[in-house]
């Protein structure tokens, strides 16, 4: 299959594995992420271009031109250049469209004091934090794709300590450190007390007069605190990945080997590969020089990278 990465439903909360049966085919298929089953993934070297959005069908355009590293060849990275290019960037063209559809903005919390900002489109609100692997949300704001991306803007440029992007080795390093549902609201809605009290005036009319606050945690079923995990570092050398599905946050995908260690892969890794996906686990396990070990200190909810 050609893997396209995982899917949250927007409404169910549902994840699922995305792909195409061939890197050609312009069909896109669907397979449940069943926690509690075994699983199998065997990464093949070649990847293909996984095409680029089309934003007034919300749907993945086929490409499958062969690439040598990423997910996008040059063009279909350039189409979905609208992403995450800043707004400056942006060609008018690429300006409207976002003007045409109702965004949020939101504040993620991961781990116990790891803030970030967002925006996210009306009809992909909730499954756009839960594919990031947020432990908590608070939408805070609604307006088009425009401003949404000046007061996102604004809020990296004014406040250092809330970042734009979360990287997903970061993510991982902060897995186990969530804290409860009351101390993650708190330090969302106390760092929108800070964004309010300096948000310039043109701004103030988008804000929600209740902002929405979200606790994700149980979504993902980690529930359980662990203190060690072990990160796949590189599936062009790992080959062979198999477990037991234990959550899914975001994009990484959470499972137990034979040994009872439990494996962190970021599924980012896996897009546009050629990967087989089965339910018959082998005994094989994955050699600890091709894991990063992850040490979390539960107690001061804090974690290091042996």
């Amino acid at each position: 299959m050609h893997f396209l990465g995982f899917k949250w439903d927007n409404t169910t909360a549902e994840v699922v594995f995305q792909f195409r049966d061939s890197f050609r085919s312009s069909s896109i298929q669907y397979r449940p992420i069943q926690i509690g089953s075994d699983i199998s993934l065997v990464v093949q070297d070649e990847i293909y271009c996984i095409g680029y959005f089309n934003y007034s069908t919300y749907a993945r355009v086929v490409c499958g031109s062969r690439i040598t590293s990423g997910r996008q060849c040059d063009t279909c990275r350039y189409v979905d250049s609208g992403t995450f290019l800043p707004l400056g960037a942006l060609r008018p063209e690429q300006k409207d469209v976002l003007r045409e559809k109702p965004h949020f903005n939101y504040l993620n919390l991961f781990g116990p004091d790891v803030v970030k900002v967002g925006v996210a489109s009306a009809v992909r609100k909730k499954a756009r934090v839960w594919e990031q692997g947020a432990h908590a949300t608070l939408f805070f704001a609604q307006s088009d794709g425009v401003v949404a991306r000046e007061i996102e803007e604004w809020v990296v440029k004014t406040f250092d300590h809330i970042k734009e992007k979360m990287m997903v080795p970061t993510k991982i390093s902060l897995l186990y450190n969530y804290v409860e549902t009351q101390k993650a609201e708190d330090t969302l809605r106390d760092t929108l007390s800070q964004i309010a009290l300096q948000l310039p005036d043109e701004y103030r009319s988008y804000f929600i007069d209740s902002p929405e606050y979200m606790h994700n945690i149980d979504l993902y079923r980690i529930e359980d605190k662990e203190s060690v995990v072990y990160s796949v570092k590189n599936v062009i050398t790992t080959k062979l990945i198999v477990g037991k599905i234990v959550g899914t946050v975001g994009e990484v995908l959470v499972l137990e080997d034979v040994l009872g260690r439990v494996i962190a892969l970021n599924s980012k890794l896996l897009i546009g590969r050629i990967i087989e996906i089965s339910g018959n686990v082998s005994r094989d396990v994955i050699p600890e020089d091709q894991l990063k070990k992850v040490v979390f200190n539960l107690t001061s909810q804090t974690s290091l990278f042996d």
